[in-house]
């Protein structure tokens, strides 16, 4: 099948005075798309893709100043929308532009080429609202990924930048943090209160009765609350703040009218499990009750894949669940693919694996949170069948035919029913992918 985004730039040749090979490079140097070697469900959608950028005010927070000091204070926070468009000329095709201040790094300015164009003329109708939230120290493009390929498959998608702080000494770090800690769950759902008004700019566009949430690290530490898990007083990662700070932030519960919205979570190596933070309990975990898909490495040192993913997962006992796994991975699983030429190990090690390919990461991701979205938002069910896959470990599942010529990209299909879904031969391995239903109500 030609991939629908070359398609299109072809299609503008003449009218754009660009050679064909110039738009292929532009095209395929996007995350959005994924290489030739991507899973099924990676692949761009039909739609193209436009994006634009609201400032959103949300109501006054805790706001720390210094290591025991805080203010009561409005937030404004960014929100960077991809969406279906009526059309995009490769030409007009973003850039995304971003400086990260790795600890013990200079400043290193990474430009991402996208294939949506600016402020592009919406195409008509409603769509699910993905409601997208970075990590510590992130901003609203890093899983631009993302947020261009579901617009493309016909998603409305809002990425927050929460506007974590750039310094990189301890001191610096340590408020950062906290800020974290009180606003991720805050920013989210007052977001989503914001955009589901029918004031919102984006409001003709958005489905309100399909609404998913993803979040990345803190901001799946953050999607955990806003789904529904209130936060336990007595966790260790929360003595760091202020005490009246503290007492303010744990005393409002997760609003139950924004979590009842939440028809899909996605959790990519959330914060917040692991023994040494603890941030629910397992009865604030039972009170999610949406359907759920985590991803993280198995070796993921930051937020502890055994102790604290694995707990995370076990404890969801009311939503229908999936954890998909990295094998050999570890903590930098959810952003875009880190570009090859970064200058120095603090950057490289921010931003990229020590053992996979960014751009295969990325691709699989685009497969399965495909899968998930489509089948818990748009209720196509043909999706479960790459998510209800033969074998836990994708490396033991098996192509039935004999070994043909190599080289042929064959996926597989219904012929292959002991194979997982949508992989080509010999390339579904690395991965694990284990699935537990909801817990019925007595």
């Amino acid at each position: 099948m030609s991939h629908p985004v070359l398609v299109r730039a072809a299609a503008l040749v003449i009218l754009c005075g660009v050679t064909p090979p110039s738009i292929a490079q532009v095209a395929r140097s996007a995350p959005s798309v994924p290489p030739v070697d991507a899973p099924e469900l990676a692949h761009v959608g039909p739609f193209a893709i436009g994006t634009k950028v609201v400032r959103i005010a949300l109501p006054a927070a805790p706001v720390l100043t210094g290591p025991d000091s805080w203010v009561v204070a409005p937030r404004t926070v960014s929100v960077r929308f991809w969406y279906p468009a009526r059309s995009a000329l490769p030409a007009a095709y973003i850039r995304y532009t971003h400086t990260i201040v790795a600890r013990g790094s200079r400043p290193v300015t990474l430009v991402t080429p996208g294939i949506a164009t600016s402020d592009a003329v919406p195409h008509g109708g409603r769509f699910p609202l993905v409601l997208m939230s970075h990590g510590f120290r992130g901003w609203s493009e890093a899983m631009s990924y993302l947020g261009e390929n579901l617009a493309s498959k016909g998603y409305v998608v809002a990425a927050i930048d929460h506007a974590d702080p750039a310094g990189s000494d301890q001191g610096a770090l340590a408020l950062g943090f906290g800020n974290v800690l009180l606003h991720r769950a805050t920013d989210q759902s007052g977001v989503l209160r914001a955009l589901l008004r029918p004031s919102a700019s984006v409001a003709r566009m958005i489905d309100p009765r399909h609404i998913g949430l993803i979040g990345y690290s803190m901001g799946g530490f953050g999607a955990m609350t806003t789904a529904g898990a209130a936060y336990d007083p007595g966790s260790p990662a929360f003595q760091q703040l202020p005490a009246a700070a503290r007492a303010k932030m744990l005393a409002e519960r997760p609003e139950a009218a924004v979590a009842a919205r939440i028809g899909a979570l996605v959790t990519i190596a959330p914060w917040g499990g692991q023994p040494t933070a603890r941030v629910w309990t397992a009865a604030s975990l039972e009170r999610i009750k949406a359907p759920v898909l985590m991803i993280d490495g198995e070796n993921d040192d930051v937020v502890n894949y055994r102790d604290g993913v694995q707990s995370i997962y076990a404890a969801l006992t009311s939503s229908d669940r999936w954890l998909m796994t990295y094998e050999a991975a570890r903590h930098n699983v959810g952003n875009n693919a880190a570009p090859a030429n970064l200058p120095d190990f603090g950057a490289v090690e921010s931003q990229a694996e020590p053992v996979w390919r960014g751009d295969r990461l990325n691709a699989i991701n685009l497969h399965f949170i495909t899968a998930f979205l489509d089948l818990t938002l748009k209720n196509d069910r043909t999706r479960a069948a790459y998510l209800d896959v033969p074998t836990v470990r994708a490396a033991d599942s098996v192509w039935p035919e004999p070994v043909g010529p190599s080289g042929s990209g064959a996926i597989s299909g219904d012929a292959q029913p002991t194979h997982w879904r949508g992989f080509q031969r010999r390339w579904a391995i690395g991965l694990r992918l284990t699935h537990a239903q909801a817990r019925k109500s007595r």
